[in-house]
C-alpha cells in the first residue's frame, strides 16, 4: 500500500510538471491515431517523436533540482508531442501535422528517425545525432523481433545504448526506454540476470535528479 501511494504520488507530480511546461511551451506535433494510421504505424511514429523529443537540447535546458531529470524530459516531449484524429490523406500515413498547420500541412509516411528528427526541428526542438542514430538501431531492433531474431535485436538495442550513453543524464528518459526493451529481449532469450541488471540499472536512470541549474 505504501508503494502504490508513492506511485501515486509520483503519477500526480509528473502530470502537474507536464501541465506546467505545456503552460510554457506551445504544443509542437500532432499524430494520427486513427484506424488507417493506426494499421500504417502512427503509434511508433508518436513512439520516435516522443522519445527523440526527450533528448533534444530543449527538454534538458529547464533543470529543477529535485526532480527527476527522466520526468523533466517527459513532460517536455509531452508538451510538444500529442495524439490527435484524422488528418485526411489516410493512404499516405503515418501523417503529422504541426499545430500552426493548416489542412494543407499535412505530412505523410512520418517514420523514419530522420524524418521525425527533421520535422522536430521544424517546430524548434533540436535532437542530437547520437539520439537520432540510436533510436535508428531500436528501429532495426523492433524489425528484427517481429522477425524472431531475438539476438540480433540484442545486438542491435546494445548498439543503441552506447549511441545514447555518449549524451549521458541529457539522454535519461530515451536511454531508460533502450535498457527496458533489451531487458525485455533478455527475458525472450531467457537470460534474468541480465535482465534484472538492465531493469535496475533503467531504475536508476528513472530516478536520477536534475542538476541544480
Amino acid at each position: 500500500r505504501i508503494a502504490s501511494h508513492s506511485s501515486h504520488r509520483k503519477m500526480i507530480a509528473a502530470t502537474l510538471l507536464a501541465a506546467a511546461v505545456l503552460s510554457i511551451h506551445p504544443i509542437g506535433l500532432r499524430i494520427c491515431k486513427n484506424s488507417v494510421c493506426r494499421k500504417a504505424g502512427s503509434a511508433d511514429t508518436l513512439d520516435s517523436l516522443f522519445a527523440l523529443a526527450a533528448a533534444s537540447d530543449q527538454a534538458n535546458s529547464n533543470q529543477n533540482g529535485g526532480v527527476a531529470l527522466a520526468t523533466l524530459q517527459e513532460a517536455f516531449a509531452a508538451s510538444r508531442v500529442q495524439a490527435c484524429g484524422c488528418l485526411g490523406g489516410c493512404g499516405s500515413g503515418p501523417n503529422v501535422v504541426t499545430t500552426d498547420g493548416g489542412p494543407s500541412d499535412v505530412f505523410h509516411d512520418v517514420y523514419k528517425p530522420s524524418s521525425c528528427a527533421a520535422l522536430l526541428d521544424h517546430v524548434g526542438v533540436t535532437v542530437p545525432e547520437a539520439a537520432q542514430r540510436a533510436w535508428l538501431r531500436r528501429m532495426y531492433a523492433m524489425r528484427a523481433l517481429r522477425s524472431n531474431k531475438g539476438g540480433e535485436a540484442l545486438a542491435l538495442l546494445t548498439e543503441a545504448l552506447q549511441e545514447a550513453s555518449s549524451l549521458k543524464g541529457r539522454a535519461a528518459h530515451l536511454l531508460t526506454l533502450l535498457l527496458e526493451q533489451r531487458a525485455d529481449v533478455h527475458e525472450m532469450l531467457r537470460d534474468a540476470p541480465s535482465a534484472r541488471d538492465d531493469r535496475e540499472r533503467a531504475a536508476r536512470l528513472r530516478a536520477m535528479p536534475a542538476p541544480v541549474a
